[in-house]
């Protein structure tokens, strides 16, 4: 080997480099996004579904009693709603 071929091998591996550079970042932003999506898909979706579900019942318990005290209240029962304190 030669000093003018190792420094060619200097120049090149240089220039690699640099052409190299914006992909090696892309493919990094890749393999970044990839784990925000496995931790969308394993972690937030599965436990924000499960909260979801737990307002919506909530909810519909909340309506249930709701229109429960109407009805009675149309009635003409008193007892449509408890006294408080």
């Amino acid at each position: 080997m030669t000093a003018a071929w190792i420094a060619g091998s200097v120049r090149a591996r240089a220039l690699l480099d640099r052409r190299l550079g914006p992909v090696r970042v892309f493919a990094a932003e890749i393999a970044a996004t990839a784990r925000r999506v496995h931790a969308l898909r394993r972690r937030w979706i599965p436990m924000l579904t499960t909260e979801l579900a737990r307002v919506e019942l909530a909810l519909d318990e909340q309506d249930r009693a709701e229109s429960i005290g109407h009805r009675l209240a149309a009635a003409g029962r008193n007892d449509a709603r408890p006294e408080v304190g």
